[in-house]
């Protein structure tokens, strides 16, 4: 039999026996399923995936970027999303403040101004190279982590941001 994680108000109060339900071994009302039927079990094991390596998700294709010390550590790496055009950019570009959701404004001098405030990207020459690779792709869109989805010419903000390393 089962267990089942009950959730309430966004937090989690302990675990229950799926038998205190109405219909014992499932999970109803406002818990989370650790194992039984409804758990999703991987049909392989994991894998990490090789740089350039492409995933078919079923209809989206996303390709895994290596990109050591870029933004952080050597282990670092994107993700860029070829169906859509889509570079998830984990901390380059970081802004602070309010934005809107979607800007088809400049997105590499806030980041550079965050940049000079806050040095998290480590000294590489390894960050320039590594920039332009990404320009390479030619994304449409720039997924930030910590600011706006940015929707244009992705390798004109990859090159800028490129430049400003460059001059480091």
């Amino acid at each position: 039999m089962g267990r089942c994680r009950v959730i309430r108000d966004g937090r989690v109060r302990g675990l229950r026996d799926p038998s205190s339900f109405d219909a014992p071994g499932h999970c109803q009302g406002n818990v989370l399923p650790l194992n039984g039927p409804s758990f999703a079990r991987p049909d392989r094991p994991p894998r990490a995936l090789k740089d350039n390596e492409v995933l078919d998700l079923g209809g989206k294709r996303v390709r895994w970027l290596d990109t050591p010390h870029v933004p952080h550590s050597w282990d670092a790496g994107l993700i860029y999303e070829e169906t859509t055009g889509t570079l998830f950019s984990s901390d380059l570009f970081t802004q602070t403040g309010p934005a809107d959701p979607i800007t088809e404004s400049d997105i590499v001098a806030p980041a550079i101004a965050v940049a000079e405030r806050l040095p998290f990207m480590p000294p590489t020459p390894m960050a320039e190279p590594t920039l332009r690779r990404l320009a390479a792709l030619r994304p449409t869109t720039i997924a930030l982590m910590h600011g706006p989805t940015f929707k244009g010419d992705g390798a004109g903000a990859l090159e800028g941001l490129a430049d400003y390393y460059s001059r480091r």
